[in-house]
C-alpha cells in the first residue's frame, strides 16, 4: 500500500511538472497581434517574457528593396527619428557606439539609451543586432537610463530581388511603467517601426547605394556582404 502512494505521489509530481513546463513554455511563444495574407503588410508578434512586465515583440515584411537598400536605411542613425518608434533623437558616439532618445508615454517620463551593434552575415541574409551598452555616457537630467535593450534586425535576400526585413526587440524600460504602457509599447513598436522603414525605402527608391556609403560596423563583415549582393 505504502508502495503505490508513493508511485500515486510521484505521477502527480510529474504532471504536474509537466503542466508548469508547458504552461511556460506557451507564455514563451510568439502570439500574433496584426495579421495578415499579403507579405507586403507589416505582421507582428508578442511574447511574455519571465520576470518582466514588458513583453519582447516581433514584426516582419517584404519590400521590393533590395537588401543592401534596406541596410543604408537601417544604417542611417540621424534618420532614426523619422522611423524609429518614439525616437526623438539620435547621434553617433564616435568609436563607441549609439546615443538614443526615446518621448515617454505620458505619464511616462522620457527615456534614453547607448547602444552598440554587431553584424553578421549569414547564407541568404544580413543581421545585425544592438545592445544597451554601459558606461558609454553619463545618465543625463530629464532622461530614465534603459537598462537592457536587446534589438535584432535580419535582412533576407528573396530570389525577387526584393528584401524580408525581421524585427525583434526586448527592452526594460527600467523604472516604473504602467501595465497598459507596456501594452502599447509591445503592439504598436514593430508596425510603426516596419511601417516606417517602408515610406523610408519609398522616398529613396530611385536613390544610388553602395556599401562604401555603410559606416564601420559593417566593415568586418565586407567580403562576406559583396559576396551576397552581388
Amino acid at each position: 500500500m505504502r508502495t503505490m502512494v508513493i508511485i500515486v505521489a510521484a505521477w502527480f509530481a510529474v504532471m504536474g511538472a509537466n503542466a508548469q513546463e508547458q504552461e511556460d513554455n506557451s507564455q514563451q511563444q510568439w502570439h500574433p497581434v496584426v495579421e495578415s495574407q499579403d507579405p507586403g503588410d507589416v505582421r507582428t508578434w508578442v511574447k511574455a517574457v519571465p520576470g518582466a512586465s514588458v513583453k519582447a515583440f516581433r514584426g516582419e515584411v517584404e519590400v521590393a528593396s533590395s537588401p543592401l537598400q534596406v541596410l543604408a536605411v537601417l544604417d542611417g542613425v540621424e534618420a532614426f527619428p523619422q522611423w524609429v518608434f518614439q525616437c526623438k533623437a539620435a547621434e553617433r558616439v564616435p568609436g563607441k557606439g549609439i546615443y538614443l532618445r526615446f518621448n515617454g508615454i505620458w505619464p511616462v517620463a522620457d527615456r534614453d539609451a547607448t547602444l552598440n551593434s554587431k553584424v553578421s552575415v549569414m547564407a541568404s541574409s544580413v543581421v545585425i543586432e544592438t545592445n544597451n551598452l554601459a558606461g558609454m555616457l553619463p545618465e543625463r537630467d530629464g532622461y530614465v537610463r534603459i537598462p537592457e535593450l536587446n534589438n535584432r534586425f535580419e535582412v533576407v535576400q528573396l530570389h525577387n530581388g526584393g528584401s524580408r526585413i525581421i524585427f525583434e526587440t526586448f527592452v526594460d524600460p527600467g523604472g516604473m511603467v504602467p501595465g497598459f504602457i507596456s501594452n502599447i509599447v509591445s503592439k504598436k513598436g514593430p508596425l510603426v517601426t516596419l511601417n516606417g522603414i517602408k515610406i523610408m525605402l519609398a522616398d529613396r527608391e530611385n536613390t544610388p547605394v553602395s556599401l562604401d556609403q555603410l559606416s564601420s560596423i559593417y566593415q568586418p563583415v565586407r567580403s562576406d556582404l559583396e559576396q551576397l549582393l552581388e
